[in-house]
């Protein structure tokens, strides 16, 4: 099995793998798609359990601990979105190494104090990217071959790279995926592609080779971008990329289908 790894490839991708037609045991994956796929293989997968699921118990947890907690003002004004914003410090904690004990640091201590009360959290994605590398050396039957990383190894998240090293270690070969073709130098475009391979900062000229749509809701980003790209000639579009910065797009693809 030969798998393409990106952080941003957990939602829609095509073409499926190297070409348009689809290729039996290759796949691009992100984060989610690859724990899946290492869960599957090594008999550790079970039950999804979606996001609201995990926000609703976390705020639980968070009323749970009581008063006095740093979260206290903003949890009683709105205790969804407060829960859902510290669910993600959480998370993000866990991956990069916290293990949802007290170290004498305020909000941390908090955040150690909502991990010990019930209801017991189900895991997350770094919970279960965790859990992985505590066994992949110490289960068969991996099939896992070879692994193109289309992001630089060097600037992987921690735990990212960890997974990484762990596939490594027990024999998947690791190779750099070739990299996209660059834009014309000096453009907006080179500037940003530089930006995302690690390299400073520069400010844009607006010289239209890439351009940043913000909205108030994800349909009317969906929508505008799809009349947009309904106007334009269909040769004019050779070359354009679409980032959807959450991952999901459904509602694009409802927008551009309903234009044709």
């Amino acid at each position: 099995m030969q798998l393409i790894f990106s952080l941003a490839a957990d939602g829609r991708v095509y073409p499926d793998a190297h070409d348009a037609s689809g290729n039996l045991d290759k796949d691009i994956v992100g984060p989610l798609g690859l724990v899946q796929i290492l869960e599957t293989q090594l008999g550790m997968l079970a039950p999804s359990v979606s996001k609201a699921v995990r926000i609703s118990t976390y705020l639980a947890k968070l009323r749970s601990c009581g008063g006095g907690r740093f979260w206290a003002s903003s949890f009683s004004k709105d205790p969804w979105s407060t829960a859902a914003t510290i669910l993600e410090w959480r998370d993000t904690l866990v991956g990069g190494g916290w293990r949802g004990t007290a170290i004498g640091s305020n909000r941390l201590d908090d955040l150690a104090a909502a991990e010990s009360v019930e209801p017991i959290l189900p895991a997350g994605l770094e919970d279960r990217a965790i859990a992985l590398l505590a066994v992949l050396g110490t289960r068969p039957g991996l099939r896992i071959r070879q692994l193109g990383l289309a992001d630089r190894r060097d600037l992987l998240p921690p735990l990212w790279a960890r997974i990484v090293e762990a596939l490594e270690s027990v024999g998947v070969t690791i190779f750099q995926h070739e990299q996209p073709e660059l834009a014309a130098e000096g453009s907006d475009l080179r500037i940003v592609q530089r930006v995302l391979s690690g390299e400073p900062v520069q400010p844009l000229a607006g010289d239209g080779t890439f351009t940043m749509v913000e909205a108030d809701t994800e349909l009317m980003a969906a929508e505008m971008v799809a009349d947009w790209l309904a106007a334009v000639p269909s040769e004019d579009l050779r070359g354009t990329v679409i980032l959807a910065s959450d991952g999901d797009t459904s509602l694009l693809d409802h927008a551009l289908r309903a234009r044709g």
